[in-house]
């Protein structure tokens, strides 16, 4: 197994290649040493369903960091997205801004879903991003499409909770009212930008994709309702950007599907979140054993949509193996809107970050054998042998 060839293979891109060049200076050529690293890493439960290649990147970029200094922006995006680094620009003296990154392997990306509750008022976009930023979230996405894309009939209506109430309105213009042009998008990229928190979107046609790519989107998501929409995911595949498919309302052979359809184009960057379509959803229709299935099933990544209330469910999904969660987000439950009254505030959602990062520290090691801080507990209170009775000389 010769690592450089792997990494190569892999992606192709420039830091792979850079990474492989200077494998030889990290760990040699010698095979075993190369086994031993993957034995290492793959016995950590986090990196179980993850590839030889993803297994390679994770450990290059706990020792590389610098070399993402000489990584375009996508590129940088790429491996934030894997997980278990955090790329991070530092500032320094005259301007200059270096890349760098950190480990993370239990570090879960937590991304406020905003969506359509901007109601197309870009200042409230803005401060939902800035909300979303304060309270601890790692990325914000939007909804990005085209009403045409998905409704024909403008006589179609929708009931939905809004301000302690009922009401109803034209499906139509409701998602027209929300629409985000590419130049709102590309505003709202720059605001997560100073923010220091990522951005991507929801996109329903191939236009709003190559849109995202042009903007710089971090990941593209694939909506519950799409799944089946093949072109749109070998479009997607295409871009090479991350990407996320939601799995609410599936059936298993529907997202195997998909899958086929993502990896038979090429793709390899993918995470599957368990995902119920209700809002909010009881205990009862969490199931969040489906986290596991998705990941023995289709060996990626794996997540959580989080539409319950309350803090629970994602800190759960952490323990097992959620890579990342989504949480609809708002800065007042009282505005209008369908999406308003089952979101977090950001309070709420601050809470569900301190959940999550307790959380990960407590799925720890699956060895059998007393832990570190169980030493001296041993040597006091496990039984010993003593004398019955004391031994004359």
């Amino acid at each position: 197994m010769v690592w450089a060839d792997v990494a190569v293979s892999a992606a192709g891109s420039t830091v792979w290649e850079l990474a492989a060049k200077q494998l030889p200076a990290l760990i040699g050529a010698n095979e075993e040493n190369q086994l031993a690293v993957l034995r290492g890493l793959s016995a950590i439960p986090f990196f179980r369903a993850a590839t030889t290649a993803e297994l390679l990147g994770w450990y290059l970029l706990a020792e590389f960091g610098a070399l993402l200094s000489r990584c375009g922006d996508h590129e940088r995006a790429q491996f934030d997205a894997l997980g278990a680094v955090r790329v991070v620009d530092v500032p320094l003296r005259g301007g200059v801004r270096r890349a760098g990154c950190t480990m993370r392997p239990y570090r879960a990306l937590l991304v406020a879903e905003i969506g359509l509750k901007h109601n197309g008022d870009m200042a409230l976009a803005d401060a939902m991003i800035r909300g979303a930023a304060g309270a601890g979230a790692d990325a914000v996405k939007f909804q990005s499409y085209r009403t045409e894309d998905f409704i024909s009939d403008e006589t179609l209506t929708y009931t939905y909770r809004s301000g302690g109430r009922e009401g109803t309105e034209s499906q139509f213009a409701m998602f027209k009212r929300c629409e985000l042009t590419e130049s709102h998008l590309s505003r709202l990229k720059a605001v997560c930008d100073r923010a220091g928190v990522m951005f991507f979107s929801t996109p329903t046609s191939p236009a709003g994709v190559d849109a995202l790519q042009r903007i710089g989107s971090a990941y593209l998501k694939n909506g519950s309702d799409y799944l089946g929409h093949l072109p749109l995911i070998w479009h997607m595949t295409g871009s090479g950007i991350p990407t996320i498919f939601s799995t609410g309302m599936a059936t298993e052979s529907e997202v195997a599907e998909a899958m086929h359809a993502f990896r038979g184009a090429g793709g390899r960057d993918l995470t599957l979140p368990g995902c119920t379509s209700a809002y909010p959803k009881p205990p009862d229709a969490v199931h969040l054993r489906r986290i596991n299935t998705l990941a023995a099933k289709f060996n990626c990544r794996v997540g959580f949509s989080d539409h319950t209330a309350g803090c629970e469910a994602a800190a759960a999904a952490v323990c097992l193996g959620a890579s990342l969660i989504e949480k609809h987000c708002t800065t007042d439950r009282s505005l209008p809107g369908p999406d308003q009254w089952f979101s977090s505030d950001a309070a709420e959602f601050r809470e569900l970050v301190e959940w999550v990062r307790h959380a990960e520290k407590m799925p720890g090691s699956a060895e059998l054998r007393p832990t570190a801080v169980e030493a001296k507990s041993r040597e006091q209170f496990r039984l010993s042998c003593t004398a019955a009775r004391q031994r004359l000389l």
